[in-house]
């Protein structure tokens, strides 16, 4: 996750052929008991090719632009089933990978990573 626009995101990406971004490109603060969240978000999302350099060859090769707020159910307390939240919000990642190749699988999450214990 990068945050500040000014400054471009430090990336290593050398190695690899494609790059997924996703952008926020605006949501609504809701004020309630818990304080103000961040809802109705809109993302775009995009492939970029790389060269060997990490470098973007061109435009990119896919980009689309789509409302949810499914990346909360990665974060603290939520309402409701968190883990089919997290489930449909994977599928629809997905989705956009599977626009530009069909084969590409269901992303899954990623296993939680512990502290190793002294």
């Amino acid at each position: 996750m990068h945050t500040d626009p000014l400054q471009r995101p430090a990336l290593n990406v050398k190695g690899y052929s494609h790059l997924v971004y996703e952008k926020l490109a605006r949501g609504t603060g809701v004020s309630g008991s818990q304080g103000t969240l961040m809802k109705y978000r809109a993302w775009t999302v995009g492939l970029m090719g790389l060269d060997s350099s990490g470098e973007p060859k061109s435009d990119p090769l896919y980009s689309a632009t789509y409302t949810s707020d499914g990346i909360s159910c990665f974060g603290g307390p939520l309402y409701g089933n968190k883990g089919q939240c997290k489930k449909n919000y994977l599928k629809l990642l997905s989705s956009h990978l599977q626009n530009i190749n069909p084969q590409w699988p269901d992303l899954l999450e990623a296993p939680a990573i512990r502290p190793a214990s002294r």
